[in-house]
């Protein structure tokens, strides 16, 4: 079998790279990455996890691989859409940070099911990082947003820029403003035909609890004031996922050493008998200034 290319935008750590290797000159995972390719990155629709014969670290690597040698497809898709490729580069570090989570929370180097979701995404074109933050190319609202007071209402299948925010450290607001500049002129110039209302985003950092847990100082609750704020409290949010891994998901936060400033004090939050949630931001297009 022809070798695979693995992109230098990548990032991946060697263990990674060694892993995608390995996977792709095994005769025996021919057909896998065949059908991965066929019936989950280029399907419109694509297979669920369950009706698949691989599972556990098996599918996470094949999974890995088989969206590593997707890639030269994305290339092509931009060349086509004449979007800078340039764009799809800074977009690819997704596939460091998310092997590097499967690493951490499975003990071996592949992606996990959500993960490859995310990142088909990316190779699709669907999603692009610009700068710090990361935003949907398209993505017409599925649910109406209301200005608490009153001010505005995002009605449902309005068409939005939906904002991700990639796990790669710190989120300066300054930076996350620089993002979302760098998304009105992407969409100026190469999505002229959306008329997009607003940035919105949804995420657990804007859960509005996070104002009185952390510093005003933090970047966290800079962000939150980027913007209107409106919670789910009906919703408990993916916050111990997201912080603390998959052991703390199904053992509790107590089961998982806290290292890092954000695990001490969410962790004594949530054994203390505090729950966190969801919340929506939207930043109105008029009213990004």
């Amino acid at each position: 079998m022809k070798e695979i290319f693995i992109p230098e935008c990548f990032k991946l750590e060697p263990g990674a790279v060694e892993t995608i290797n390995a996977v792709w000159q095994d005769v025996k995972y021919k057909n896998a990455l065949e059908y991965l390719h066929k019936n989950f990155f280029s399907a419109e629709i694509p297979e669920s996890a369950d009706k698949l014969p691989w599972k556990g670290d098996e599918l996470g690597k094949l999974l890995l691989t088989a969206a590593a040698a997707y890639y030269p497809h994305a290339v092509e898709l931009y060349e086509k859409l004449q979007w800078p490729v340039e764009l799809l580069y800074d977009t690819m570090l997704d596939f460091r940070v998310w092997s590097l989570h499967h690493k951490e929370n499975y003990g071996t180097w592949g992606l996990s099911w959500d993960a490859a979701a995310f990142i088909r995404c990316h190779l699709l074109g669907r999603i692009i990082r610009f700068g710090r933050l990361q935003c949907n190319t398209i993505y017409p609202l599925w649910k109406e947003l209301t200005d608490p007071a009153g001010k505005w209402i995002l009605e449902k299948g309005m068409q939005v820029i939906n904002l991700h925010i990639p796990a790669i450290g710190p989120m300066p607001p300054e930076e996350c403003r620089k993002s979302m500049e760098k998304m009105q002129e992407f969409f100026r110039i190469y999505r002229p035909e959306l008329d997009w209302h607003a940035f919105i985003c949804h995420s657990w950092l804007l859960d509005p609890q996070l104002q009185e847990l952390l510093p005003e100082s933090s970047n966290i609750v800079q962000f939150q004031k980027l913007g209107t704020i409106i919670p789910e409290p009906e919703k408990v949010s993916d916050a111990v996922f997201r912080v603390f891994g998959v052991k703390a998901v199904n053992d509790g936060v107590d089961s998982v050493p806290w290292k890092s400033s954000m695990q001490k004090i969410l962790g004594k939050f949530l054994l203390d008998g505090g729950v966190l949630h969801s919340a929506w931001m939207v930043i109105p297009r008029d009213r990004f200034k």
